[in-house]
């Protein structure tokens, strides 16, 4: 539907995103329910229901463009039926399945190659490197618990303001995840704690194959999926992931999976077991939060009023275990109803967990309302340093030094902004040359 337009997509640059905000969350939970669909095929009557549904899974994952979950689709399609390639040329039902598996090895290249997509492999790279400077600060216990989404924007300002005019400057971007499970975990909690998890992941994945009640081909399919999900992107940050990795577990636990067995062999499903029981609060936790999140977005004509920051504050009120999202949406609010000192309290509030180039052009607008000029441009400086290729943090800085005086300054960064390369173009950016052209043009 939002790729003929009859929807509208959640974000300005992609046609499909579900109720997501990009293609991410959508594509990477069709791919992890690709293998459900397989086994309902091979197992269960009204296959053609199935193989229909199965279909209109793989269109909308080559549709959303999403290279991730193209890949773990192909990758969990050949393992799924790898045991039935002798018998393909004998039963056609299976040759609208490859000719789809072929389609989407096509497509994954030709998206591949896009000029666009290949920016993102560079940026990758790149939020790899810094990743990676993190884990080498502090490689044994970590930083810390969200660690990575408060210190990596600094990390990141730091490396620019060591390599001025770096390859990577138009590469960088406001990054909340190193698209990598394991790089943020390694991060966050060390090196030490992280093999220790693979180690535990990879022994309850043996034990519930081998006391597995479905099909061991559904779970190691599902598990290939959810492992290259989870090494090229942000798969654990969606609820409806979590949900199936619920489901996945509870698929594979034996029917004796309740009874208290006092052996070793059943140590690490218990352990297991009491994973469950905290996952499916925080699962509950997520979709209640998202509901009264986005129930307090929609309500437009409240904007500013003092019922919406009621309904913020009974929100933050309840025992979220990571505020800082929801608070920098409050304190965005504020800012835009000129609250700006109840704006920058707000902001004290979860700076150490949240500090991104948002965070700092946000700080400095409200310095910059509240006269204070010089902290203002600190801000509007450190949000250029984060990510060079913006240009609003510049034309701020520039308009700062305009209302200073500071003719000097104004017409350095002026010439910046001029001969600045084009990283995306917009109709805010064309307006900015075009206002710096015609200072520069005064003088």
């Amino acid at each position: 539907m939002q790729f003929f337009h009859f929807c509208h997509s959640n974000h300005a640059d992609f046609s499909i995103t579900g109720n997501f905000d990009n293609p991410t969350g959508l594509a990477t939970t069709l791919a992890l329910v690709v293998p459900i669909c397989y086994y309902s095929i091979q197992k269960y009557k009204h296959k053609m229901f199935n193989l229909i549904l199965m279909l209109i899974i793989l269109v909308s994952i080559i549709l959303s463009e999403s290279r991730t979950a193209i890949l773990a689709s192909i990758s969990l399609t050949l393992i799924y039926w790898f045991p039935e390639l002798k018998t393909v040329e004998k039963n056609k039902k299976y040759l609208v399945l490859f000719v789809f598996l072929t389609a989407m090895i096509i497509c994954f290249i030709q998206i591949n190659n896009k000029t666009n997509k290949i920016n993102s492999v560079q940026g990758r790279k790149f939020i790899y490197y810094i990743t990676l400077q993190m884990i080498k600060d502090c490689p044994i216990l970590g930083h810390g618990e969200g660690a990575f989404e408060a210190k990596y924007m600094e990390y990141q300002s730091n490396y620019f303001k060591d390599n001025i005019n770096s390859k990577y400057e138009n590469y960088s971007d406001n990054i909340k995840h190193p698209f990598n499970e394991i790089l943020k975990l390694m991060v966050e909690y060390g090196v030490i704690f992280t093999l220790f998890l693979i180690g535990f992941t990879i022994k309850l994945i043996r034990v519930m194959m081998k006391n597995s009640r479905g099909d061991k081909r559904l779970m190691i399919s599902m598990s290939v999926a959810l492992i290259v999900c989870a090494n090229l992107t942000y798969v654990f940050e969606y609820a409806s992931v979590k949900c199936l990795l619920f489901i996945m577990l509870m698929i594979y636990n034996d029917k004796h999976i309740l009874y208290l067995r006092v052996n070793y062999k059943y140590m690490v499903r218990w352990i297991g077991l009491m994973i469950l029981i905290p996952l499916v609060y925080v699962i509950w936790q997520d979709l209640y939060v998202e509901y009264m999140w986005n129930k307090i977005a929609m309500r437009r004509n409240d904007k500013g009023t003092d019922s919406m920051f009621v309904e913020y504050e009974k929100l933050l009120s309840l025992s979220i275990i990571d505020k800082s999202l929801i608070l920098y949406n409050y304190s965005a609010e504020l800012n835009i109803c000129g609250q700006y000192k109840r704006s920058i309290s707000i902001i004290d509030k979860y700076i150490n967990k949240l500090n991104d180039y948002d965070v700092q052009m946000l700080l400095g607008n409200n310095y910059e309302n509240l006269k204070q000029y010089d902290k203002a441009l600190e801000h509007y400086q450190k949000a250029s340093l984060m990510i060079p290729s913006r240009f609003i943090c510049l034309y701020q800085q520039f308009r700062v030094f305009n209302q200073l005086k500071d003719k000097k300054n104004a017409l350095r960064i002026a010439t910046i902004i001029k001969n600045k390369e084009v990283k995306i173009k917009s109709k805010t950016i064309d307006l900015i040359k075009e206002k710096v052209s015609e200072f520069l043009d005064s003088y």
